[in-house]
């Protein structure tokens, strides 16, 4: 059997009874592993940890989904509509220069759907310039919204704006909570800024 110093754990052939470097004694037994036989820094396998998908995130990923197809059904149901059609024309025309609105509006949902395409790709490649896209993409909206409403408001007094009130307070909703999950969140600095 094998024989170890028990002072410098020096290794001793079978038959030494005493250490040649210090003169101690020998131990019979295996050595606990010492510093010099554990594994060096650097050559440990590291296993990579991807991190949980919470389910706040994955809100976010259905956020990012839903509010494109919300803008395209805007704008087939509502916008070209209102443009091309009789009954659409008619109430435009109740409104002189709405018609120049809602040609805007049909535009900038356009823009809006086309941005976010590119912040979904940016979530799904897990980029780490997602969380600051997402930011200003949601205040983006929340921007646009208020500016719409508040010409609408403007230049329309007497049009009935309710309608108008739902949108700006769920972006305004969604882009607090969506800024603010965005700022703060573990997950999202695990899974998109590293």
């Amino acid at each position: 059997m094998a024989a170890y110093c028990e002072r410098c754990r020096l290794y001793m052939p079978d038959g030494m009874t005493k250490c040649r470097m210090c003169g101690k004694s020998v131990l019979q037994a295996q050595p606990e592993p010492s510093m010099l036989d554990r594994p060096i820094l650097g050559t440990v396998k590291q296993t990579s940890h991807t991190p949980a998908f919470s389910k706040w995130l994955f809100l976010v990923g259905l956020s990012l989904v839903l509010t494109p197809a919300l803008y395209l059904y805007t704008i087939f149901s509502r916008d070209l509509v209102l443009l091309t059609t009789d009954e659409g024309l008619a109430e435009i025309g109740k409104y002189p220069g709405s018609d120049k609105l809602v040609e805007f509006e049909l535009i900038a949902s356009i823009v809006l759907v086309l941005a976010a395409v590119v912040v979904n790709f940016l979530f799904y490649r897990k980029s780490k310039r997602f969380p600051v896209s997402m930011m200003i993409y949601v205040g983006t909206i929340f921007a646009y919204r208020v500016a719409y409403t508040g010409v609408m408001h403007v230049l329309f007094p007497q049009m009935n704006l309710a309608g108008n009130f739902y949108p700006l307070v769920r972006s305004m909703a969604y882009a607090g909570l969506a800024i603010w999950y965005l700022f703060t969140a573990k997950e999202v600095k695990e899974r998109f800024v590293k």
